[in-house]
Parts: C-alpha cells; sequence; structure tokens
C-alpha cells in the first residue's frame, strides 16, 4: 500500500480520552495513511485500547503501528520518534486529547498535492467546556517570513496538528524536535522549518478540534516542575534559530512574551534576574505588540529592579488586569 499521509500521536496517560480521538480516525474519509502511535512508556492502559480499537475497527486502506520508547522521554523525543519512523509523502502530529474532522486529511492532502505546498494550514475548532469557537490559523500572506511572524507574534499556534507538511522537505531543512523541551516544542520545529523559502498552502474551514478542558495532564493546564528551565531553553533556542538580522521583529515579539511569563514566575533576586535576562533588553525594545507598561516593567527588571517591578506589576493586577 502507498502511504500518502504520516499521522503521529503521542501517547501518555490517555485512556481517559483517547477513544474519541480515535473514532475520529475510524470515520476520515482518505485512505493511504499510517497512524503512528508513540508509547511513551504510559503507565495505564492507553496502548491496549490502541490495540483493541484497531482490532474491531480495522481500517481499509491504512494501517496503525505503535512505537514504544524505552523509557518516558517527553512529548519532543515521542514526537521525533514517531517522525523518524514515518513513510508517508506528508506528515502530520495530532495528539489523542483531541479530535478530527472526517474530512481533515483528505481537505489537508488534496490542497497541498492541488498548490504542490510544502506546509497546509487549516482553520481549527478550540473546546471549551461551555463553548466552542473558530479559530483562524492561515497566515495572511503565502510566505514562509509570514508564518514565523505569526508564530511568534502568537497569531498563529506553532501546533502540528493543523499543519500538513511534506516529508522531503522535512529532510532538506533538517527541522527536528529537540529532546528534552517539551512545552512548545512544536514552534522550534517549524521555525527551523520555516526558515526555508516554502510554499504554504491553506483550507480556509476549521477541521481539528483542539480540546482545552478534557485532559487534566495537559502541559497546557499544569505548569511542569522545570517550566522555568524549559522557558530558559526556548529563549535560547530561539534565539540561536531566528539569529539573522532579518528575523529581529519576530525573535523580539516572542522573546518578550516568554520573558514575560520568566518575570510572573520568576524565583530570582533582582541581581540575579539583571545577570540572566539584560542581554534581552534589546529584544524587548524591538517587540511591536507589546503595552508601553510591560515594557517599562522589563525594562526594570532587566536593569536591576525586577523585585520593585514585580511589586508594581501585583499592584496594577490588583485594580485591573488589562496591562
Amino acid at each position: 500500500m502507498e502511504i500518502l499521509i504520516s499521522v503521529i500521536i503521542p501517547v501518555y496517560k490517555a485512556e481517559k480520552y483517547i477513544d474519541r480521538f480515535l473514532q475520529s480516525v475510524g470515520r476520515q474519509t482518505m485512505k493511504g495513511v499510517e497512524y503512528i502511535f508513540v508509547d511513551d512508556s504510559s503507565p495505564d492502559s492507553s496502548a491496549e485500547i490502541i490495540h483493541l480499537f484497531f482490532e474491531n475497527n480495522p481500517l481499509a486502506g491504512s494501517e496503525f503501528r505503535i512505537i514504544t520508547n524505552p523509557r518516558n522521554s517527553g512529548v519532543g523525543f515521542s514526537r521525533q520518534a514517531g517522525l523518524d519512523n514515518a513513510r508517508g509523502k506528508y506528515v502530520i502530529q495530532a495528539d489523542p486529547d483531541d479530535w478530527l474532522e472526517p474530512q481533515y486529511l483528505e481537505a489537508l492532502y488534496n490542497k497541498a498535492v492541488e498548490e504542490n505546498a510544502d506546509i497546509t494550514l487549516c482553520n481549527i475548532f478550540i473546546e471549551y467546556s461551555d463553548r466552542q469557537i473558530v479559530s483562524k490559523q492561515c497566515p495572511v500572506a503565502d510566505d514562509s517570513d509570514s508564518l514565523i511572524a505569526g508564530i511568534c507574534r502568537g497569531d498563529i499556534l506553532a501546533s502540528c496538528w493543523n499543519k500538513l507538511v511534506r516529508r522531503e522537505t522535512i529532510a532538506l531543512s533538517g527541522a527536528h524536535f529537540v529532546e528534552g523541551v517539551n512545552v512548545c516544542e512544536d514552534l522550534l520545529f517549524f521555525l527551523q522549518l520555516s526558515r526555508q523559502n516554502l510554499k504554504i498552502a491553506k483550507v480556509h474551514k476549521a477541521l481539528y478540534h483542539y480540546d482545552r478542558f478534557t485532559n487534566s495532564n495537559s502541559i497546557q493546564r499544569h505548569m511542569l516542575p522545570d517550566h522555568l528551565e524549559q522557558d530558559n531553553k526556548l529563549i535560547e533556542s530561539v534565539s540561536h534559530i531566528l539569529g539573522d538580522k532579518k528575523y529581529e521583529a519576530p525573535r523580539g515579539n516572542f522573546i518578550s512574551s516568554a520573558l514575560f511569563h520568566i518575570f510572573e514566575i520568576s524565583p530570582y533576586s533582582s541581581r540575579e534576574f539583571r545577570r540572566r535576562y539584560g542581554r534581552y533588553w534589546s529584544c524587548i525594545a524591538s517587540n511591536d505588540s507589546f503595552s508601553i507598561a510591560k515594557k517599562s516593567i522589563l525594562w526594570l527588571s532587566c536593569n536591576g529592579l525586577y523585585r520593585p517591578a514585580i511589586f508594581i506589576y501585583k499592584s496594577i493586577k490588583r485594580v485591573s488586569h488589562n496591562i
């Protein structure tokens, strides 16, 4: 069977919700698909549920595999393990706490082939406990720089699950997931990939359901014990990937946002904050999306006044949530 698309699904502690994802896989209209589940040494029965589903629901014209990591290694490692084992002409990644529209793969594939695209994006549904919204996730222009700018400003999610990518393009670019980076690991991957001059296509339809309420173990809902270390790795990695002069604005936008998050959770003294982050002030200054108040607070922090700045920030937050 010719494999047209490889779908990579990292799995860890997913037994409570993975059946919903599997049911949406069973409704896919696209054939010639391999579903690669990467079991990150999950301690629950996720793998057994996957096996049982495909035993009872064989996919005509598609197939599934389970790869098991020898030890729990994090989502970045799992995504790369799936990518290393992919055989499809195109690759996409999905998460087991979300679910797919029936036309998800077919619509993305048809558009990719039609426009000979390296990356094909679609819009998404964001699911909350009390509502559903449609989020537009396609860049205004069809070039790599617009995609990088949108990701770094936060206008476009860097998530893998609404971006179908030509596998040959990944190989030529050298883009890879960084082991040990489990927060925004997909952002680093797509920034590496998008440094190339890529052909980008868009499907202006929501095809993926991003669940923001079901998975209580999600990194999006809980801060990891090493979250501060993860943020520091992200800043260093983005500084390296987008080190060229042409990326000054998007680099500044992302680093400013990451630094503001560090500012909010930092255990550092004023002196230590300045020592670690003072060199990033030029990035903050070039940010074109931050308010004057946010820039001022980070300016104080980067110049040795972190503790007074956090006091001012908390005082403002008690009065107003807008800053």
